[in-house]
């Protein structure tokens, strides 16, 4: 990808990302870049437009006949959570395709998209590879404070670092003293709040006026109104207590000495449906319970983000006798462990960085590091200095690094 180009085109699925996105407007401007937004949600255009950016709407009702899609939207990430059905989702992406059809793209651009399973993401990529030769950047957060997945094929069994291992051993390894001093302050940002929590801000008037002028129109999905109003995140966060405590009760007890830790993953997690090569919580437990038993106890954790209640308790009533459910601190669970499985949870690579032994059963980026490949990872082909919560100007540069 050459950084002599001077067209962007930002794929945006939400607001949160619009926000994200916009943040590289101020080096865009410096550079003489010329930027394009795409969105299906009404509420992110009408903000995009407000502040003078070139956007279009891509969820501009038409009559479109519900038909087959190019895009297999079966596997967008609305669909795989149930956020929306399959055949809603074809409606949409019938209505995104004719849109995308009327607006005139330039010639050579840089495709930019958040991790590239939603919906609308899909569909833009489905309809670029078909009339344009773009380049692709897709970003996503790295759970590591400061730093940011940055690929040109996709984020994590997609990425060209899952794909070709390899690639990292072009990175310089990082002296061990900077490695002990990120340690310790990452050790530290672990105690802290959630990046979401740091960040709940009033709703700005706007956005709920756009919405409900969306909602009216037939421009703003259910699905995007409620997300305004009750972000998805908060939604977990309210659910936790009354899904688990009352379940596991809020006790924490005395641990094993010798324990295997399986953290489980949101039973709605993308990463188990696209990437879990069969795995689910489920299979997960009963391969730990088949692999470690005779050696060790098996300590479950939950997920705090758990939704889906009914999905729990028939896990938790199958493995109550022969596992030890826990709600205690994560991190001090991974710290106290002799081994941690994981489907391909990022708690993998925080118990790789604490030293202790994994075992991945699902795909994941990080399944074949050793100690080298994961400083090198982290230090070298992880973008830091970018806080995705903050509001300060990002620089162009982390789009067109290789």
């Amino acid at each position: 990808m050459s950084s002599d180009s001077r067209n962007f085109i930002f794929i945006v699925d939400n607001f949160e990302r619009a926000v994200f996105f916009e943040r590289f407007s101020r080096s865009l401007k410096y550079m003489g870049v010329t930027a394009i937004y795409l969105t299906g949600c009404y509420q992110t255009y009408r903000y995009l437009s407000s502040i003078g950016r070139s956007v279009f709407h891509l969820g501009k009702k038409n009559q479109v006949a519900v038909g087959e899609n190019a895009t297999d939207v079966c596997k967008s990430i609305e669909v795989l959570t149930h956020d929306i059905s399959a055949k809603q989702a074809v409606k949409l992406a019938n209505i995104y395709k004719l849109n995308l059809s009327e607006i005139t793209f330039p010639a050579e651009s840089i495709v930019v998209s958040w991790n590239g399973h939603q919906l609308i993401s899909l569909v833009c990529q489905s309809f670029f590879k078909e009339n344009y030769n773009y380049a692709y950047k897709f970003m996503e957060i790295s759970n590591l404070p400061g730093k940011l997945f940055v690929d040109s094929k996709g984020v994590n069994a997609a990425s060209s670092l899952c794909l070709s291992p390899e690639l990292i051993d072009d990175y310089s390894l990082v002296n061990e003293g900077v490695h002990a001093q990120w340690l310790l302050a990452y050790q530290k940002s672990k105690q802290g709040v959630i990046g979401q929590a740091k960040n709940i801000k009033a709703l700005p008037i706007d956005r709920i006026k756009y919405s409900l002028i969306g909602r009216i129109k037939g421009y703003e999905s259910a699905f995007d109104f409620t997300n305004l109003i009750c972000p998805s995140w908060l939604r977990s966060k309210l659910s936790r207590r009354v899904n688990l405590a009352r379940v596991i009760g809020t006790s924490q007890p005395n641990l094993p000495h010798k324990y295997v830790l399986y953290p489980m993953q949101v039973s709605s997690d993308t990463q188990i449906l696209i990437n879990g090569a069969g795995y689910d919580n489920d299979s997960a437990i009963q391969y730990c319970i088949d692999n470690f038993s005779s050696n060790y106890k098996v300590v479950v954790k939950p997920h705090p983000a758990e939704k889906n209640l009914s999905c729990f308790l028939a896990i938790y009533e199958k493995y109550n006798d022969r596992v030890l459910f826990v709600l205690n601190d994560t991190n001090k669970l991974i710290e106290d462990s002799s081994h941690v499985v994981t489907i391909n949870s990022t708690v993998g690579l925080e118990a790789m960085i604490q030293g202790i032994a994994i075992t991945v059963l699902g795909e994941s980026l990080y399944k074949g590091f050793d100690r080298r490949r994961l400083l090198k990872y982290i230090h070298g082909y992880l973008v830091g200095g970018v806080d995705y919560f903050s509001q300060d100007p990002l620089s162009i540069d982390l789009i067109y690094r290789p």
